[in-house]
């Protein structure tokens, strides 16, 4: 099974990029659930692109960075994405409900580089659920989902 889509902003023209600094990382992730043939991309124009690997195309785009996107994390087996721009604003998005978003958390005067989801079982019935994120500041944080109310320590 093979997957090929071009991305929206193409190569880029020597003459006007401004070297090696303006080449964007995109993040791709895959839903973990095989039943969703998705694709997931953070991007350039504040959106994350959620794409159909059975036709190629793209299905969403969620906008509500008001910067660039820069990591992506797919919570409780894809019932959640959570994404984290340069606007210093965590999203977290509903896949069960069209990706509508949930919440926003700001994150201060903070940006964050990365983020990644853990779970942590504490009986059978007991799961404790945290996505880490990794700042510019060298220092990490840590969003708890199992509360009533999400607040990102930092640590």
């Amino acid at each position: 099974f093979f997957f090929f889509f071009q991305a929206e902003d193409g190569i880029r023209d020597a003459q006007e990029s401004r070297g090696l600094g303006d080449v964007y990382k995109r993040q791709l992730y895959f839903h973990p659930n095989p039943s969703f043939l998705q694709l997931f991309s953070t991007s350039e124009d504040h959106t994350v692109k959620v794409y159909d690997l059975l036709t190629s195309t793209c299905i969403k785009s969620l906008a509500r960075h008001q910067a660039r996107v820069s990591s992506l994390s797919l919570v409780e087996n894809g019932k959640y994405l959570v994404s984290v721009g340069f606007d210093r604003k965590v999203i977290i998005w509903d896949s069960s409900n069209e990706y509508r978003p949930i919440t926003d958390i700001p994150t201060e005067d903070i940006d964050i580089n990365d983020c990644a989801y853990i779970t942590k079982t504490l009986s059978k019935k007991k799961q404790m659920h945290y996505l880490l994120f990794g700042f510019d500041s060298g220092k990490l944080g840590v969003l708890d989902l199992t509360g009533e109310h999400l607040s990102l320590i930092h640590i």
